[in-house]
């Protein structure tokens, strides 16, 4: 019960989020949107970090994943946490994860 009860506020909270920011909302569920660019993408971003919404964060990159700018960004990042992961010594494990996607 008390499970349901939380879920039933992160729901009504999401919901009025989207009361609150119908704009955004739209830019978030429509790939190729025309009124996205990337500051546009950053504001969202920033916006829903700070209000810890980290599971619409993530439809919003998956929802635009073909941008071009995204592609720019995945590219990026993946340098950035591989080199990361590298110097921490965690060399096998992105070794062996490279080669489990192959399987």
């Amino acid at each position: 019960m008390a499970k349901e009860n939380e879920r039933d506020k992160q729901t009504i909270r999401f919901l009025k989020w989207i009361e609150d920011y119908p704009g955004w909302w739209h830019i978030i569920c429509t790939p190729d949107c025309e009124n996205i660019n990337i500051q546009t993408m950053q504001d969202i971003l920033k916006k829903l970090a700070k209000e810890s919404m980290y599971e619409i964060m993530l439809v919003f990159l998956m929802v635009h994943r073909k941008d071009n700018y995204m592609e720019n960004l995945t590219e990026a990042m993946f340098i950035q946490m591989l080199i990361a992961q590298w110097e921490d010594g965690h060399k096998e494990d992105i070794i062996e994860e490279l080669i489990h996607h192959f399987d």
